[in-house]
């Protein structure tokens, strides 16, 4: 039997949208295909990552709260419901 890290990542990997998984340090600890694809990295690039390459210059500030504050208090969100995500691609658009 997969134990639940594996079991996770396997629904992570088929999920209908881009997902990573960021750990405490804010690095990249998984990255589906569609995630890959819509970055422009491979998943060897994306490991370990500091996620804010992923994160316009203009709001790694704001992002850096917003994720501190998640892992001081976690609270369920609905990102992307009602806000326009941005985020860079390799290329640097």
């Amino acid at each position: 039997m997969a134990g639940p890290n594996e079991s996770l990542r396997a629904v992570l990997a088929v999920a209908p949208d881009a997902t990573l998984v960021v750990d405490t340090a804010s690095r990249v600890v998984f990255a589906n295909d569609l995630a890959c694809a819509l970055f422009g990295y491979t998943s060897d690039e994306f490991a370990t990552m500091p996620v804010e390459y992923l994160i316009p210059e203009s709001m790694r500030k704001d992002d850096a709260y917003y994720r501190t504050r998640f892992l001081t208090a976690p609270r369920r969100t609905h990102t992307g419901t009602s806000t326009k995500l941005r985020g860079l691609h390799k290329t640097g658009r």
